[in-house]
Formats: C-alpha cells, structure tokens, sequence
C-alpha cells in the first residue's frame, strides 16, 4: 500500500520503515527527549496515518433473478444481488468447488448456472461458499399485479442494478463491480454504465468506481452471484427459503421496492451526472 506523501523522508517515514523500537531510541538521542515522550509522540504519528489511509477496494460480482415484463406468465419480482468480497479468488473456489461436486453428481454441463442445474447442486454451492469472508447486497423489485409497465422494460433492470451498486459504494467508495453481461449490444451497455453513473451522483458519494460486464462462462466468480440471486428469487416468488436460509446471516442489505418508485426516485438523476466527476468507468467485451 502507497504510503501518504506526507511521511516521505521525515522521522515518521523512519519509524515506518525502522519500526516503533528504533525510532523511540533515534529521537531519544537527537531530541533528548524521555522515552516515553518519543512514545507518544510515535503514537500520534500512528494515528495521522491512520487517519490518511486510503479505503481498501472491494470487489463485487452481481447477477439477476426473474424478468422485467408484465405479462402473463412473466414473473412478479427482479431480483439483484451483488457479493461484497475482498478478494475474488474466494469466490473462484466456490466455483471450482461446485464444478467438482457437479462431476460427482453426473452433472453434465458446460455451464453450471442455477436454472440449468438441479437444486441440490445450488445449496452445496451455497454451502461451499459460508466458509468465505464476504457480504451480499439484495434489491428486489416488485412488479405488482399484472399491468402496464414502462415503454423500456429494461430501464428496471439497470434502475435496479444501479440502486445495488450505489448501496454497495455507501459501505466501501473504492469499488470494483463486475456484472454478468446482459448485453450484447454495446450501446445497451452504455445506458447501464450511465444509470449507475447518474445514481452515484444523485446520492453525492465520493466514489472510486470502476464497472465491468463480462461473460459469466469466462468468468467462475460470478457463480455465487448467480446462486443468491436464484436463491433469494426463490424466497420472493415462490415462498422456497431453503436457499435463503443459508445465507441469511451474510445479507447486508435487503431491499424492496416497487417499480414505479424505484423509476420516480432516479428520474432527475441523470441531471446530477457531470463526465469527469467523481466516477470513472471502464468496461471490458
């Protein structure tokens, strides 16, 4: 970790790079000051750089549950649930873990994603997974009984993702989201990028952001995002909590939200939004 600039080449530089011990003993000797003295003074000097450490990044995978329409026959929530973890090859585990418990299971798949896959194999995962170090941040939109909906339908979707990303950046402003890519067309993939932008700024948070949508073949940390967001689909829409109570003691956030609110309390965001800001994006095919 880059050290604050304000160290460089001073006796608190010293006393990073020689220790408490000897740094005491160095001002002992050229201040003429009592140990205990040099003590507290080291302390201080902990504290401000304590105080000037940069937030640590935090990555996040995020994937969805259910469908944005309003007919018969299509579902009543959108589920969104993004994992808040420190490092990515925890996730990577749980992926190898349930690959390994497929081939055992004479699961035969190129892909082992949860509504492909018998739903033991998801609980295994699920369970794979309580041995890590991460947190989950859950929004679900409620669609109501069945009626018109907006003239994009996939403007919920990314209302949705954005209203994640931005609980997410709340708890850690140095953040690295990676989405199942959706999209195949990039300019769809730009009005996702844009949603979250505007949310990041109708909210003022001071963030460090970067977003990726990746293919979920390529990329085995997004599994897990795949198995909660199927396992809290399955508490909303069909009243199954197996899947959910296995995760229950790592979920952060757990948000409701009726569609028509969720796309009145962001229609001003995009006004907020100003290229070079606070957010600065990257995206990868």
């Amino acid at each position: 970790m880059p050290r604050p600039r304000f160290i460089a080449n001073t006796a608190r530089g010293r006393w990073l790079q020689n220790g408490p011990a000897r740094t005491v003993g160095m001002l002992c000797r050229k201040s003429r000051i009592t140990a205990r003295t040099a003590a507290e003074r080291c302390s201080t000097w902990l504290g401000d750089l304590k105080s000037h450490q940069p937030p640590t990044l935090y990555h996040t995978v995020y994937d969805e549950a259910g469908d944005t329409g309003f007919r018969a026959g299509s579902s009543r929530y959108l589920v969104g649930a993004a994992v808040l973890c420190h490092s990515l090859h925890d996730l990577q585990r749980v992926a190898w873990a349930v690959r390994k418990d497929a081939h055992k299971g004479h699961v035969r798949l190129p892909e082992l994603k949860a509504r492909l896959v018998p739903p033991w194999l998801v609980y295994e995962g699920l369970r794979h997974a309580l041995h890590g170090d991460w947190q989950v941040v859950v929004a679900v939109v409620d669609k109501g009984a069945r009626q018109d909906g907006p003239d994009d339908r996939e403007e919920i979707y990314r209302r949705l993702t954005a209203h994640v990303v931005t609980h997410c950046v709340r708890r850690h402003p140095l953040l690295h989201f990676v989405a199942d890519k959706r999209y195949t067309n990039p300019r769809q993939r730009d009005q996702l990028t844009e949603a979250i932008q505007s949310a990041i700024a109708a909210a003022n948070l001071n963030a460090v952001l970067t977003v990726e949508q990746v293919s979920s073949e390529q990329h085995q940390e997004l599994l897990l995002a795949d198995y909660l967001a199927w396992a809290l689909f399955q508490k909303y829409e069909r009243g199954d909590r197996e899947g959910y109570d296995f995760v229950r003691d790592r979920i952060a956030v757990e948000d409701v939200i009726k569609w028509r609110s969720l796309l009145s309390s962001v229609q001003n965001a995009e006004t907020a939004w100003r290229p070079g800001g606070r957010f600065s994006p990257f995206e990868t095919e």
